[in-house]
């Protein structure tokens, strides 16, 4: 059950990271997509079912054991509900009515929420201002990329939808400081795969009890969505993930979303032919200054 070998080299560190950013960079417009045709809890239980039993084949093949105890149960619940139910089930419910730019500023909160949670729960993480202050600024660079999705604010429907995505970031990064501290040694597919499986148990009851199953449209498009999500933006992303909490700082690991914004222009000006402003080019610059501040090792 516990991790195999030592931490990973820093080659294989900044290639989990990149992968992460690429990955999740492309998730937010997937997940809005996809929410044309499927119900919110319907498509979060059909994306984790997917991830679930493909991690579970996995564990099989590649030797990957776990005790059915009471406390690695408590554990997946706990994971399930952190990591999982909760971030997912409000990003799925709040991006009904929030832009995918919007989103992705309020989701950046997320990095302040670690850092402040991990200078009390993380032994050797303490807060320094350098990183403090290194997090404010990606955070205001990120909100200046997507300045104009801030207007839609003004829309009551779309404030409180702002004030429940909080919950999201605040949900993961306690999840995660919980984690770093107790079961980092756990095997990153074992602490995935039946936390998945949990989940979507659960959001598969959500959706019968609150949802138009029935009346979801499950073609080509959704489902490739769906397998999309699943197999990379959940099964792939979240064993890299877990293993590079066992490896890297809490803090650290959370500032990969800082470069998913910047991932999703890139992606954009490339595939799309969006145009890169100078507002855009300027919140780039802040959030690579406030990753490379926060980033800055301590003197000692």
């Amino acid at each position: 059950m516990e991790r195999r070998g030592g931490g990973l080299q820093r080659s294989r560190v900044g290639a989990h990271v990149a992968i992460l950013i690429l990955i999740w960079g492309t998730t937010y417009a997937a997940i809005r997509v996809g929410l044309e045709t499927v119900p919110p809890f319907l498509g979060i239980a059909l994306r984790f079912a997917v991830a679930a039993v493909v991690l579970l084949v996995g564990c099989r093949v590649l030797g990957v054991e776990w005790r059915q105890d009471g406390n690695l149960w408590g554990l997946w619940t706990f994971n399930a509900i952190t990591h999982f139910v909760i971030p997912y089930g409000v990003v799925y419910w709040t991006e009904q009515w929030l832009p995918s730019g919007l989103a992705a500023v309020l989701f950046t909160t997320f990095p302040l929420f670690v850092a402040l949670l991990a200078h009390w729960l993380v032994p050797g993480e303490h807060i320094r201002p350098l990183t403090f202050l290194g997090v404010l600024i990606g955070f205001t660079g990120v909100a200046l990329i997507y300045s104009d999705d801030l207007g839609a604010l003004a829309d009551p429907q779309t404030r409180l939808a702002a004030w429940v995505f909080i919950l999201s970031p605040l949900a993961a990064a306690v999840g995660d400081v919980v984690i770093k501290s107790r079961y980092s040694r756990v095997h990153p597919i074992s602490l995935t795969a039946p936390s998945l499986l949990i989940t979507a148990v659960l959001t598969g009851g959500l959706a019968l009890l609150f949802e138009d199953v029935g009346g979801a449209e499950l073609g080509a498009r959704a489902w490739a969505i769906i397998l999309y999500l699943a197999l990379f933006g959940t099964a792939l992303a979240f064993v890299l993930y877990f293993r590079l909490l066992a490896t890297i700082t809490v803090t650290g690991l959370s500032l990969i979303t800082f470069g998913i914004p910047i991932v999703a222009l890139a992606v954009g000006a490339l595939a799309l032919e969006e145009t890169l402003t100078p507002r855009v080019l300027g919140g780039g610059a802040l959030v690579l200054l406030g990753v490379w501040a926060a980033m800055r090792p301590s003197r000692a």
